[in-house]
């Protein structure tokens, strides 16, 4: 309860200011899912939030809206750079 509490009074802060970081809109973006895949209806505030985060993206249904959201802002939420690391190759020996 402390959680849904705590995440609501950053999600009231930020909204005081005008603006949500990429974390605050990760956050908000998995609220989103965690609803629609509760077969619930997302929170108006969370939907009309990340709609004005991505208007290029505010054509999309909420599921995907969330999503598109998650994708563009992964790295930066977390202070990391987007970076595929790949195993080097390896050869089999032939016998």
């Amino acid at each position: 309860m402390y959680r849904n509490i705590h995440s609501g009074l950053k999600y009231w802060k930020s909204q005081e200011t005008g603006s949500m970081n990429p974390r605050e809109l990760i956050e908000t973006a998995l609220r989103v899912l965690a609803a629609w895949t509760d077969g619930r209806k997302p929170a108006s505030a969370d939907v009309e939030a990340l709609k004005r985060a991505f208007p290029s993206s505010a054509h999309l249904l909420d599921d995907d809206l969330a999503c598109q959201v998650i994708h563009d802002l992964s790295g930066r939420a977390f202070g990391k750079t987007a970076q595929v690391e790949t195993a080097p190759p390896v050869m089999d020996e032939v016998a």
